[in-house]
């Protein structure tokens, strides 16, 4: 499932890094790395898992670490890949309801794609309290 996050809580897109294990942690969590010096939980998007629930990683060699930052904190996000920035401005038709709970806002087209637009500080709120 391709999804968008908010530009302005994107700090950077890197390359696949192995998360280092934590033993406990719970289902989403894949582990931490350590970014020039600052240690950040690596997590799947709940929902919306790196190409669906079976799987707990991107495809080798081709995954990214998309690094945000969710209630003044960094987390790294795993993804199958960073497609493009664009500039998406739903409609009115295209807000969705079911779903805004959990974070999914909005169900856009980008070119001929299907596009879930994503509120972060939602649907990563309670992956926050893990990183306090």
């Amino acid at each position: 499932m391709r999804w968008a996050a908010p530009v302005a809580q994107v700090r950077e897109v890197l390359a696949w890094s192995d998360p280092t294990p934590v033993p406990g942690a719970p289902a989403g969590v894949l582990g931490v790395v350590k970014i020039r010096g600052i240690t950040m939980p690596v997590l799947t998007v709940p929902g919306l898992e790196v190409a669906g629930p079976a799987r707990t990683s991107p495809l080798p060699g081709s995954g990214r670490l998309l690094v945000v930052e969710v209630g003044g904190r960094p987390i790294a996000l795993a993804t199958d890949a960073v497609v493009t920035v664009a500039k998406v401005t739903p409609g009115a038709g295209d807000r969705v309801q079911v779903g805004a709970e959990r974070g999914v806002t909005a169900l856009v087209e980008v070119g001929d794609q299907p596009i879930l637009t994503v509120d972060l500080d939602v649907l990563l709120a309670p992956a926050a309290t893990l990183v306090a």
